[in-house]
């Protein structure tokens, strides 16, 4: 028969395993969070914007936002970013619905989750559905 000592190095290599198994899953999900853009943003604009157009940074540093919005009805009657995502002073990297509902007061009683952002059915800067 197996000692005591057996059974408990046993359970102490399970449960070894399973911790390690766990903090792998774990660290996948926060890999997989932070491919996400608004993930990378910080709550506070990171540097000081001065008198500057958020364009002159993002053009050059965040193309694919810029080239999102810049193609976007949004970019086209130029919009620009401080209507929706505020000054340096009150930046905000998700917009509350009541920003959207400032200028698409007409679309907003057709939200089907009142509770959920504008943002989780739609793209921020194209404003089509999530596939």
């Amino acid at each position: 028969m197996f000692s005591k000592n057996f059974y408990f190095s046993v359970l102490l290599i399970f449960c070894a395993a399973l911790f390690i198994s766990a903090c792998a899953m774990n660290s996948k999900s926060v890999s997989e969070k932070s491919s996400d853009t608004t993930m990378k943003v910080p709550a506070e604009h990171p540097v000081d914007m001065g008198n500057q157009d958020c364009v002159e940074c993002h053009k050059e540093f965040t193309p694919e936002i810029y080239n999102e919005w810049e193609k976007s009805k949004h970019g086209l009657i130029m919009v620009k970013c401080q209507v929706c995502h505020g000054s340096q002073e009150n930046f905000v990297v998700v917009p509350p619905n009541e920003t959207c509902r400032g200028c698409h007061a007409e679309e907003y009683p057709h939200n089907p989750r009142p509770e959920k952002s504008c943002s989780s059915c739609h793209l921020e800067h194209t404003f089509t559905y999530h596939k």
